[in-house]
């Protein structure tokens, strides 16, 4: 399932426009995928880093009172920082061109 994500969410998504690029993307990409993207398997409202680190009742309590909500979307604020989030910053979509 990751390899068909990947290559829905991120080959068909970017024109890489040279094989360092390419890397870059793609090395940033399953921290994206653990730690932001949610999951349809778990409920579509948790990420995978969320049930891997046991936050996953603060997380669904906190989406429930509405402190993970703007415009309906959930904020990732929590999960893309401290040690568990790892090196390789944010990803950022870009349409293809």
């Amino acid at each position: 399932m990751f390899n068909a994500n990947l290559a829905k969410e991120l080959f068909d998504v970017h024109r890489f426009w040279d094989v360092t690029e390419m890397k870059r993307r793609l090395s940033t990409h399953p921290h994206w995928y653990n730690h932001a993207r949610t999951h349809h398997a778990l409920g579509g409202l948790l990420v995978p880093a969320d049930r891997y680190y046991g936050r996953a009742e603060e997380v669904l309590a906190r989406i429930e009172s509405g402190a993970l909500r703007e415009g309906g979307r959930r904020m990732r604020e929590s999960a893309t920082s401290g040690p568990e989030a790892g090196e390789g910053g944010g990803y950022s979509r870009r349409s293809r061109q």
